[in-house]
């Protein structure tokens, strides 16, 4: 099905997925390219969407469990730069998924991670210059 938009806030173009999705306790994204902002702002929409529509409250990503437990138990006292920064891998610290960690906050979704190698940044090391890519 073609997507009208991978930004729109208007999702009449996703509701297909209703139907495949509707017995669903688990939808995986996956990855295509770690350098692909598109591809960040398709998925973002379609987390935006399970959330919205479908009642989905769980971002999971492939990043050290205990960081991203440890990151959702503290969020309501960070901002969303230290959120993303201290919690997922680094190959996702983008302007987009910036914009996600804020939409996780202010929605109240939980963030979680789903491996054992540590992904999280050091204090120290955020405190320094730290950058996000485009």
């Amino acid at each position: 099905m073609p997507l009208k938009s991978i930004e729109s806030d208007s999702f009449a173009d996703l509701q297909f997925l209703k139907t495949i999705l509707s017995d669903k306790q688990y939808v995986f994204l996956g990855e295509n390219s770690h350098t692909c902002k598109e591809y960040s702002k398709v998925k973002y929409r379609l987390i935006k969407f399970l959330s919205r529509e479908m009642g989905f409250e769980v971002i999971a990503f492939e990043s050290n469990m205990w960081d991203c437990y440890n990151i959702d138990m503290q969020k309501d006292d960070l901002d969303v730069k230290q959120m993303l920064i201290n919690s997922i891998y680094g190959v996702w610290h983008t302007t987009t998924l910036l914009d996600m960690m804020d939409y996780i906050k202010r929605k109240n979704l939980t963030l979680a991670g789903f491996d054992i190698k540590e992904s999280g940044l050091p204090d120290y090391l955020y405190q320094k210059n730290t950058y996000l890519c485009n």
